[in-house]
């Protein structure tokens, strides 16, 4: 019975040594800092300056904003609907338009009468642009209101910008 006491006497302060908290003569500080400049911009939309309608198919004369990002006429989406836009939902695919320039710092883009009647209505459309970069966005805040009536190349075109 001695031994038995005996060891578990030795079991109960050896557990009691191990489940002691111990002290530590480590310390922890740290001075590590950061610092960096970040610079910002402006993403600006496409102004259109002016637009026209040959049998259905628009072409819009527009321009970006002064803005320290490069940015190029790959950088718009074009939609056209059949009413005022709210937000561009019928996205005009490229190779249903043809961009040119910048020629003194202004684009020309013409887009194909086909798209349009197949997205919103040839009798009456409106067309709006947006800059797209990375995942922003900036619609423009002026749209190009086109009328097309009758057959392709016979009847009225019109196209004012809005």
């Amino acid at each position: 019975m001695n031994r038995t006491l005996r060891t578990t006497a030795i079991g109960g302060l050896l557990s009691a040594v191990f489940l002691l908290p111990q002290g530590s003569a480590a310390t922890w500080t740290d001075t590590e800092t950061a610092a960096t400049q970040f610079a910002t911009t402006t993403l600006p939309a496409p102004t259109f300056d002016s637009c026209s309608n040959t049998a259905g198919d628009i072409t819009v004369t527009w321009h970006y904003a002064t803005t320290t990002t490069t940015l190029t006429a790959g950088n718009v989406q074009w939609s056209a609907s059949n009413g005022v836009l709210q937000q561009l939902t019928n996205i005009i695919t490229p190779s249903s338009t043809t961009t040119t320039g910048p020629t003194n710092g202004r684009y020309q883009t013409t887009i194909t009468a086909g798209a349009i009647s197949n997205l919103a209505s040839l009798s009456s459309f409106t067309i709006q642009a947006q800059t797209v970069l990375a995942n922003w966005t900036t619609i423009s805040t002026n749209s190009a209101q086109g009328v097309s009536t009758g057959l392709i190349g016979i009847g009225v075109y019109t196209c004012t910008l809005n």
